[in-house]
């Protein structure tokens, strides 16, 4: 009797289910098993059919669809966009260069092919609670709430603009601009991360997916950093604006004084002998003039096309932290650039001239040895040469080794204070990438509720020994490119 009564209550909740079709959902329609008697301490089921007694329980706490809680095997959560290399839904994701950097992320779950894996049996422990709603309330309210018709159409008319704008080509010069400045590429990337958000938007529906928790981790994240970055840069360019002035001669005096100055006097000290070490004088004095005459030119449009309007860069710099930190990080590492292009100018000559210097005393060197380098086999291949030749190679291999300390001296300087501006820049960007890309809301829903990151399940024997008991295992897959 209470089989029937409870098969029939099962048939009414199969059709008023808010699943259309569960049998495709679930693999099969669901059986009712048995009674089960619910008890502090000890819980007892009673199988209808003795034949269901030979099969071992699984406990597993139900997931909460409301709060988009599920129990997932591969689909990992994703925090930022993938390209589609990086999908670990590829056959063979190792063939190409980031999905073998998939491949080879000691996080990633490898799980034996098993019983639990079908799809069937995880919607089964997901989406079976669709089926325990009483019969009442049917008709009542949804458990979970899908976006009006107006906020639908909504999203579709600014999804539309996004597909617009996302097909818009700069001209070439532009192009080139917008990339050589920080500003502008994250300018780009914040008004990108924007029109994104309409066609980022979760759309909920009865049956969550990992994917449809990723789009709604991401959405969400999105809008935290984007609201974070302009809190901050708010703050921040507040105080940079009231004390712009001072901040601006500051900046000046550490521009004459380490970019222009001390280099000057590096040069010319180098010129003299440095530490003892004598260098080729003639050589020596050419690089200093030419050098000297790249540092001074550009101090020239230092002092006349930047420094003057410092102060109101800085106060723009500012200004336009209003709208975020990131514009204003952005700015400084322009700034940056700009104040030491004349470094890099004389580091890229002396890289140069230092590198065909090592390729001459490679060349010579297999001229001592008696080979020569096969330009169309790209091999070093045996060879005669005439004495002649071999007496012009000494004096040349002489001469180069001669001149080697000098041009190295001046290389290892620009070296050096190039290698310093990278470091500095590349803190800027390291900065940058955090307010843009830090896993904010992930963290957030990790402390507030771990269940709605899902990653994985594993399997662990109960107190008896008999029973399994399912536990979630959590896992975050974050990636930037």
């Amino acid at each position: 009797m209470q089989a029937d009564h409870a098969r029939d209550l099962l048939e009414l909740l199969i059709a008023q289910s808010e699943v259309a079709a569960p049998n495709e959902l679930f693999g099969a329609l669901p059986v009712i098993l048995g009674r089960c008697t619910v008890a502090k301490r000890h819980s007892k089921l009673s199988f209808f059919d003795a034949a269901y007694n030979a099969h071992r329980l699984v406990f597993y706490t139900r997931p909460d669809l409301r709060r988009m809680q599920i129990y997932t095997l591969h689909a990992q959560l994703q925090l930022f966009k993938l390209s589609a290399s990086l999908s670990p839904r590829q056959g063979s994701p190792c063939k190409t260069c980031p999905g073998a950097l998939f491949c080879l992320d000691p996080t990633h779950l490898s799980i034996p092919s098993t019983l639990i894996q079908r799809p069937e049996t995880i919607h089964q422990l997901n989406y079976g609670q669709l089926l325990t709603r009483s019969p009442r309330c049917a008709n009542g309210p949804r458990h979970i709430l899908l976006p009006s018709a107006h906020l639908r159409r909504f999203w579709e008319l600014a999804s539309m603009v996004v597909s617009t704008c996302g097909k818009y080509q700069p001209p070439c010069i532009l192009s080139v601009v917008w990339h050589c400045s920080v500003l502008l590429s994250q300018v780009s990337t914040r008004f990108l991360q924007v029109i994104s958000l309409p066609a980022d938007y979760p759309q909920l529906t009865p049956v969550i997916t990992t994917a449809l928790i990723s789009q709604y981790v991401m959405f969400y994240n999105c809008i935290w950093l984007i609201l974070n970055d302009i809190i901050i840069g708010w703050a921040l360019g507040t105080i940079i604006c009231e004390h712009a002035t001072s901040i601006a001669s500051v900046l000046e005096e550490r521009i004459r004084t380490l970019l222009i100055g001390d280099l000057q006097w590096a040069l010319l000290w180098l010129n003299n002998w440095p530490a003892g070490l004598k260098l080729n004088g003639e050589l020596s004095q050419f690089y200093c003039h030419l050098l000297l005459a790249a540092v001074t030119g550009w101090n020239r449009l230092l002092q006349t096309l930047l420094l003057p309007y410092l102060p109101q860069l800085i106060y723009f710099a500012g200004a336009v932290g209003s709208c975020g930190i990131t514009l204003t990080v952005s700015i400084c590492s322009d700034l940056l650039v700009l104040t030491t292009a004349h470094v890099h100018l004389c580091y890229h000559i002396s890289r140069f001239v230092y590198q065909q210097q090592l390729n001459i005393v490679s060349s010579l060197w297999n001229l001592s040895r008696g080979k020569r380098y096969n330009v169309l086999r790209h091999r070093v291949d045996s060879w005669s040469y005439d004495l002649d030749q071999l007496l012009f190679g000494t004096i040349l291999f002489t001469l180069t080794a001669f001149i080697s300390p000098t041009t190295f001296t001046y290389y290892a300087l620009f070296a050096t204070l190039q290698l310093v501006t990278s470091l500095i820049l590349a803190l800027l960007n390291a900065v940058l990438v955090l307010v843009n890309q830090f896993p904010l809301f992930a963290l957030l829903l990790r402390i507030k509720d771990p269940q709605r990151l899902p990653g994985g399940i594993v399997l662990t024997l109960g107190e008896d020994g008999s029973s399994l008991r399912i536990e979630v295992r959590l896992h975050l897959f974050v990636h930037h490119f």
